[in-house]
């Protein structure tokens, strides 16, 4: 055993030595001749300087029954589970990842039809479109289909979805074209949304996300509608989060409605109605007056915590100006 570390040592540094392109940016090494018990993997250069950084899992032998990934391999972190990595192996019963890997390919485990048992360490930030598709262990829970922490997939005729307790994150294109999905809450529990999560979910009218610091894969289609005409993506729902969130930063990067939510509810609706219009602009104008001429209130304690965008304990000319700027803007975003 001695020996063959010593080797497989000598191999490594070899193949760090030199180079080598295969049409994928930092791999130093492909895997076919880097082997670990019954695992194949690739040495991958992280920087892009020629230097040996991680391991990621290339294949891993089809008669396998269980599998302990290794933390490291010869010195290097095991970090990526590769794309289609184990796919089809039929015999495959039970995984255990490291908490050196991150992320998980898209594929991985698909059609491993007899994988029961998997352990998910809370480092794997992101996983890929249909990384379980076919295996026994997805269970189900009103159309929505999850892989221990992580939504993975969703039945396409589901209208809504509960996301359950304890879930960190929803893989890449779990809820693709779930066309007749038309809200969703993400709890403050789930940490990524992955790239194409809700890709063409063409009657999505509201998506919230709880999490304020949500890692959400910043793309057009993470969250979208269709094409329109000039076959660009588009949404056209409202995204409702925290303002200054991970929420907002996506929603003004591609221009998609975005509405800034307290525990009250939305941030200048003062009809309730989980919109911002002109007709709440002129409620709290009205509010405002009154408070101006010294009459009582009638706006409720839960009006004022949604209306008091400035939090000075009432609503002032400032609050007004502001709920008119976001119906303007949400309005000119389509």
């Amino acid at each position: 055993m001695k020996l063959m570390r010593k080797i497989l040592s000598s191999v490594t540094a070899i193949a760090c030595s030199v180079t080598v392109m295969y049409g994928d940016w930092g791999l130093l090494s492909a895997g076919a001749d880097n082997t670990y018990g019954i695992l194949t993997y690739d040495i991958m250069d992280k920087g892009a300087d020629g230097k040996c950084d991680y391991v990621r899992i290339n294949n891993c032998d089809k008669s396998a029954v269980s599998v302990d990934i290794p933390a490291e391999i010869n010195g290097l972190p095991v970090e990526l589970i590769g794309f289609e990595a184990f796919q089809d192996c039929t015999s495959l019963e039970s995984v255990t990842i490291p908490n050196s890997v991150k992320s998980i390919g898209g594929g991985a485990f698909d059609g491993c039809t007899s994988l029961k048992s998997i352990t998910i360490p809370d480092s794997v930030t992101s996983i890929g479109s249909y990384a379980f598709l076919n295996t026994a262990l997805v269970n189900n829970q009103t159309g929505v289909k999850y892989a221990d922490k992580w939504v993975v997939d969703c039945d396409k005729d589901v209208v809504s979805a509960e996301i359950k307790a304890g879930t960190r994150g929803i893989a890449s294109w779990a809820f693709d074209s779930c066309t007749s999905l038309e809200s969703i809450t993400i709890p403050d529990g789930v940490t990524s949304i992955g790239s194409s999560a809700f890709y063409y979910c063409t009657g999505l009218e509201s998506i919230t996300v709880l999490n304020h610091d949500c890692e959400i894969a910043m793309a057009n289609d993470t969250i979208s509608s269709g094409y329109d005409e000039n076959s660009k993506v588009y949404y056209k729902g409202t995204i409702y989060g925290y303002a200054n969130s991970t929420a907002q930063t996506y929603a003004d990067e591609y221009n998609y409605k975005f509405l800034a939510i307290n525990d009250y509810g939305v941030l200048g609706d003062a009809d309730g109605d989980g919109k911002v219009t002109a007709k709440d602009a002129s409620l709290m104008f009205s509010e405002f007056k009154r408070i101006y001429r010294s009459e009582p209130s009638t706006f409720t304690e839960e009006q004022m915590k949604r209306c008091d965008l400035n939090n000075d304990g009432k609503i002032t000319a400032i609050d007004v100006s502001k709920v008119f700027s976001i119906y303007k803007e949400n309005y000119r975003r389509g």
